[in-house]
């Protein structure tokens, strides 16, 4: 999601910044006519509170001014997740190594642990990075109970490696198979959400050393 506004007015060695909870404060660039925009991710499903604040030359902060966000998903159209450290793909919602699953969040990792941030800046924005790993990882959304398709793209661009077992539900859907570098592998699978969460497991099959989740896209059938 991009936010953009305008500073009325800024003077000499102040700055705006964005505070959001559980994210650590980024400063915003302005342009010399006030106006700025600013990409926000890590929103829960629901109302989101964040605010922009002016910060003078000395560090002191001025009052914050509150912004109000509300994040839901259009189940009538594809809703994508971005996966890794890089660039978010246009229209994903980002998915970090921390992007941890809450009730409140509706989204993210439930089992998942790796410090490596996962971005080669080789290829567009869904395939330059990734989240990986070698030991089984699961990973939710929440979503009304229906029928879906799942489209899952994996591939590290300067090295071949492996994909993973994928489990929708519980139900394995896809077997292991390697991937070539630079070669991204599109997987397509169906599934059926009855208990109002998509849960999504990758399963190292033996010892097979990493796999890299470059993007997941679901669609209501």
């Amino acid at each position: 999601m991009v936010l953009a506004g305008r500073m009325s007015a800024m003077v000499s060695g102040e700055s705006l910044h964005l505070v959001q909870e559980g994210v650590p404060d980024r400063t915003v660039a302005v342009a010399e006519d006030g106006s700025f925009s600013v990409g926000v991710e890590g929103f829960d499903l629901g109302d989101n509170v964040l605010a922009f604040v002016v910060r003078d030359r000395a560090g002191n902060n001025g009052a914050p001014q509150e912004v109000r966000a509300r994040f839901t998903f259009d189940m009538d159209e594809p809703i994508g997740f971005d996966f890794g450290a890089g660039p978010i793909m246009e229209g994903f919602s980002a998915i970090r190594n921390d992007t941890r699953y809450s009730e409140a969040r509706g989204y993210g990792w439930i089992k998942y642990s790796n410090v490596w941030k996962g971005d080669r800046g080789v290829g567009d924005h869904l395939i330059r990075d990734y989240c990986s790993g070698g030991e089984d990882r699961e990973w939710a959304v929440n979503l009304p109970d229906g029928a879906y398709t799942v489209r899952v793209v994996m591939v590290d661009t300067l090295f071949a490696q492996y994909a993973p077992d994928i489990h929708l539900e519980g139900e394995r859907v896809f077997e292991s198979q390697s991937i070539a570098k630079n070669e991204p592998l599109w997987v397509t699978l169906e599934t059926e959400v009855t208990d109002g969460v998509l849960n999504c497991d990758f399963i190292n099959p033996s010892d097979l050393p990493y796999f890299a989740l470059n993007g997941i896209i679901v669609e209501r059938r």
